[in-house]
């Protein structure tokens, strides 16, 4: 769990009167971030990896080729483009689905579970 960040107190003189002013950065991310990012990452990600064929071929990682290569790209897009707070949006998101799919990947290979849908049926 992440701790909160202490918040500075700044003092501003106007006047005769000292008064301070408690100011701190905002580097959080809204739900509606969030979900920018997520809603860019899916429409954008079948082109990208496409694009990227010729880099996941040449991984030894099996049928975890593209998850790790798209890992990579969502990471390089996080850290080296300054573009604003929607690409860390956009990397986040992507780095969050690929995670998810490569450790998905790694338990049913672990299980010997091979299926990846589960259809509960009550009654």
């Amino acid at each position: 769990m992440a701790r909160f960040r202490k918040k500075v107190s700044r003092r501003t003189f106007s006047g005769f009167k000292k008064k301070s002013r408690r100011s701190s950065s905002n580097n959080s991310s809204s739900v509606v971030d969030v979900a920018l990012g997520a809603i860019a990452y899916g429409a954008s990600r079948q082109y990208v990896a496409s694009w990227l064929v010729p880099v996941s071929n040449m991984l030894p990682f099996g049928n975890m080729n593209d998850e790790v290569v798209m890992l990579g790209a969502s990471y390089a897009v996080k850290r080296w483009l300054p573009i604003g707070k929607y690409a860390k949006a956009y990397g986040n998101a992507g780095m969050t689905i690929e995670l998810a799919k490569i450790s998905e990947n790694a338990i049913s290979g672990l299980s010997g579970n091979n299926t990846t849908q589960t259809v509960f049926t009550y009654g």
